[in-house]
């Protein structure tokens, strides 16, 4: 016999083992059919199998390759066991060596918690068919690719740790559990975010390659540091007008992150919301609250972003870090400033208190780090008083003003304002003014004007109020400030 014949004989029983398809007719046969075929590496099953069947396949070394699309689980019973039909067991193929994989197309089909764990899976469909997924059912596998469905049931931390996985397609899931790609430190592309409801719990804490992700109209819920720890660059929030409140640290130690966009729904933002995020220079927000700890160690934040017109209380440890922050410009609407809330803010150099009608209360070592002494403080009328007599404050050097006066580094300059029936006319001696804006004395915007002369008009008959704030910005960067009182 020559080598050519010996190899025609050898060859089959070889293909035979390295990949094979068995039709058992009745579950407890893969054993038997597959044989002693200890190099196989590829299975496909078309009938029914049970969890000893299950159980022997996980043991098959060289497996590269399995395929149950034709298979059908059932019910197994033996001694004290029992096991479901329709059901990958709990832990059944952690640590299995095969990379690709096909689910049953039985209906109703149950993976349960930690069933492919660790598992060396790189690629990954789940149809519509698998009912649910339990609790960590592919974490810490190789997976690199997932595509879901928005029928499937998924528990927490489903792909917590697969540090592979680099692209999810979501298929119409709505509903991302706490921790489901938690550690998924490859991770660049999620397709399908802008349909998504609820974000648990650090759904995608540590994702440090997610540069980005599509916050979408029907968002109503982002769990605790659901993105905490990761890569994204901005958080564009500004389409989901459902969404009316973020969970704490949501986006707390995102390095690379510049820009966030909340939209006017959102009022109440989590403790610890931005803390860390040292790239952070601009924030479009309209809450009333800034939480404790929002901004620690934000160096690169624009202050006026951060803080507007319509802030009641700035949270303890608030902006905490803030050490870029030259001036200050206190609002209407400003109530309280809680405990730390300005510590290390280092740079202070003058702090604008003119359009406040009542000294804002003030927690415990607000200034901490700040050499207040040579911080000015540049109030109006009676509240200078005020501001002398009350702890805290008092370490500033306070500056008295009039209401038609206004401080920058170089000199005082004049503008004045004042009621004509109900127009308020402003006028300055100097440059021209460049921008008037009107607030009530809650600090709510009325209107902003642009003027490009020496005299500005802004009519008030739309309002009932009788107090007003009015602000002014000249040509050559000069900020006045004046209360008026409507008679």
């Amino acid at each position: 016999m020559n080598r050519f014949q010996i190899l025609c004989l050898i060859l089959p029983a070889w293909i035979s083992a390295a990949a094979l398809t068995i039709s058992p007719t009745e579950a407890g046969q893969v054993k038997s059919l597959v044989g002693s075929s200890s190099d196989l590496s590829s299975l496909a099953i078309d009938g029914p199998i049970s969890y000893a069947d299950l159980k022997y396949i996980a043991g098959l070394e060289n497996l590269q390759s399995l395929d149950l699309s034709k298979a059908e689980i059932a019910v197994f019973r033996a001694n004290d066991e029992y096991y479901p039909e329709n059901v990958i067991p709990s832990g059944i193929f952690a640590g299995a060596r095969f990379s690709q994989f096909e689910f049953p197309a039985t209906a109703r089909l149950i993976v349960e918690d930690a069933a492919f764990a660790g598992a060396a899976i790189e690629e990954l469909f789940i149809p519509e068919t698998v009912a649910s997924v339990g609790e960590g059912a592919f974490a810490g596998s190789a997976v690199k690719t997932v595509t879901l469905n928005g029928s499937t049931d998924f528990g927490t931390s489903v792909f917590a740790d697969c540090t592979a996985l680099d692209n999810v397609s979501l298929g119409g899931l709505s509903t991302l559990p706490a921790r489901m790609f938690a550690g998924c430190t490859a991770l660049t592309a999620v397709n399908g975010a802008e349909n998504v409801t609820a974000i648990g719990d650090r759904a995608f804490r540590g994702d440090v390659a997610l540069a980005s992700f599509e916050f979408g109209p029907s968002l109503k819920s982002v769990g605790t540091e659901a993105f905490a720890g990761a890569g994204l660059e901005v958080a564009d929030l500004s389409q989901a007008s459902a969404l009316t409140s973020l969970a704490p640290r949501v986006f707390a130690h995102n390095a690379a992150l510049t820009y966030a966009a909340f939209a006017p729904a959102l009022k109440d933002l989590g403790e610890g919301v931005f803390f860390g995020c040292s790239s952070l220079a601009k924030v479009d927000a309209q809450v009333t609250e800034i939480p404790d700890y929002a901004y620690v160690n934000d160096t690169s934040l624009d202050i006026v972003s951060a803080y507007t017109p319509a802030t009641a209380t700035i949270g303890s440890y608030a902006l905490k870090g803030m050490d870029q922050v030259v001036q200050l410009n206190l609002y209407p609407a400003l109530e309280h400033i809680g405990d730390h809330a300005m510590q290390g803010m280092t740079g202070l150099e003058s702090i604008d208190a003119r359009e406040l009608t009542a000294v804002p209360s003030l927690g415990e070592n607000v200034w901490d780090g700040v050499r207040q002494d040579l911080v000015k403080l540049y109030t109006l009328g009676d509240l200078g008083d005020e501001f002398e007599s009350t702890a805290q404050w008092q370490d500033f050097d306070i500056v008295k003003l009039s209401t038609t006066l206004t401080i920058d580094s170089e000199a005082v300059k004049t503008v004045s304002a004042h009621f004509d029936g109900s127009d308020i006319v402003i006028r300055s001696a100097h440059s021209p003014i460049a921008e008037a804006v009107l607030y009530d004395t809650a600090g709510t915007l009325l209107t902003r004007i642009a003027a490009g002369s020496t005299t500005a008009t802004i009519e008030t008959s739309q309002w009932t109020n009788r107090i007003y704030i009015v602000g002014v910005t000249l040509a050559d960067g000069t900020r006045a400030t004046s209360k008026l009182i409507r008679k």
